[in-house]
């Protein structure tokens, strides 16, 4: 009977925290990006456009999958 309402949050706490571990991970990769003196200033910069273009698909994807269960309710009726 708790499985039921434990569940979800339980699920939803991983999903925080691979959140969480996405931002330190874009953070670490784009200060080792910056300090690294054999690349262009334009590599740099796309370097960084890359490093967030994957993080911020993380994000949608984590805020579709949790918003989707209530967009599938709003939308039922």
């Amino acid at each position: 009977m708790y499985a039921v309402t434990i569940i979800p949050f339980i699920y939803l706490a991983i999903l925080l925290v691979i959140l969480a571990s996405g931002y330190i991970i874009k953070r670490s990769v784009i200060k080792i990006i910056e300090e690294n003196d054999s690349l262009k200033p334009s590599q740099v910069k796309s370097s960084i456009m890359i490093v967030n273009t994957i993080y911020y698909t993380l994000v949608f994807i984590i805020v579709v999958t949790i918003l989707g269960p209530f967009l599938i309710r709003l939308l039922s009726f």
